[in-house]
């Protein structure tokens, strides 16, 4: 299932700093990053990777994800 991103990505200019600073590390790192739904976290990963290389990959702990 593809679903389109939101129209704007606005106001995340700080995460993705914190995101490109802990990729850039010279040290192991691990980012957390959790919230209510609906906020963008996705998002803002899937954006933060696109010119990466690697693998991105997302966890749930529900069985199913349900789209309206």
């Amino acid at each position: 299932m593809i679903i389109s991103p939101p129209l704007r990505f606005i106001g995340r200019k700080n995460e993705l700093q914190a995101l490109e600073t802990a990729y850039q590390s010279e040290h192991s790192e691990l980012v957390v990053i959790y919230g209510r739904r609906r906020l963008g976290k996705t998002w803002l990963l899937r954006k933060f990777a696109s010119d990466k290389k690697g693998i991105l990959f997302f966890s749930s702990t529900e069985r199913e994800t349900k789209y309206n």
